[in-house]
């Protein structure tokens, strides 16, 4: 009986994962960012706010928030090595404490 029981809810559980439900959203305001590239994705760490973007190399730039505005920093990092550019297509940032950063790249820059 408890077998049948635990069947019925993990059912029902399953049948609810198919139910489609509308989202309202409203766009408030938009914003324009200069000398990014194409913005790919924004990171929130620690009370910073970094966008990145594919500019002619991969870019990184560090904005503030301010109520409802970014205030950049005037700091940036160009995901290169030896002027070479490494991440050419930033998709992503994942980052966890003191443990090292993963950023993403969604384009292959050599065979």
């Amino acid at each position: 009986m408890k077998k049948m029981w635990l069947l019925a809810v993990v059912l029902f559980l399953a049948s609810t994962a198919f139910i489609n439900k509308a989202v309202d959203m409203v766009l408030t305001r938009e914003t324009t960012v200069d000398s990014l590239g194409a913005c790919q994705g924004i990171s929130y760490q620690n009370g910073r706010v970094f966008l990145y973007g594919d500019r002619e190399v991969g870019v990184i730039r560090e904005y503030k928030l301010d109520k409802d505005s970014l205030i950049y920093q005037h700091r940036e990092i160009k995901l290169t090595q030896n002027g070479q550019d490494v991440i050419g297509h930033p998709t992503g940032i994942a980052h966890h404490g003191n443990l090292p950063v993963f950023i993403g790249n969604s384009v292959r820059l050599n065979a």
